[in-house]
């Protein structure tokens, strides 16, 4: 599983990324991505999503560090992008389109979820003979 590391930092990486534009602006930020208004009042749910995704960004740098984390670092990976993905489709299914980065955002999370699950296959499979 020579690329697992890549990917697995890669993913780190973004979701950090991710979780910084939700939380140090999120009423600039949300409002030029998606049209949203955020409250005074509602600011430190935005930072505490921002400590969220940096703690698993973090988790997930830290797994690719060793090949005997890589399997742990998957699993948080499927299991964190098949919640945000749930999340987003149960959103489109109940509320109805909303915006275009909803679909953009499941469509990422869904293909790194695709992935990692992919990579965890990889690992569990026999060796060949």
């Amino acid at each position: 599983m020579p690329h697992v590391a890549l990917f697995l930092k890669l993913t780190g990486v973004l979701i950090g990324c991710v979780g910084l534009a939700y939380g140090l602006q999120p009423d600039l930020v949300l409002a030029q991505w998606m049209g949203l208004t955020v409250a005074p009042d509602t600011l430190q749910i935005f930072r505490a999503i921002m400590g969220l995704y940096l703690g698993i960004g973090g988790l997930l740098i830290a797994a690719s560090l060793k090949p005997a984390h890589y399997q742990s670092g998957l699993w948080l990976l499927a299991v964190f992008m098949a919640g945000l993905a749930g999340g987003r489709v149960l959103s489109l299914l109940v509320d109805g389109y909303q915006h275009w980065f909803t679909l953009l955002a499941a469509a990422l999370e869904l293909g790194a979820l695709a992935v990692g699950v992919w990579y965890l296959k990889q690992a569990s499979a026999p060796a060949a003979v």
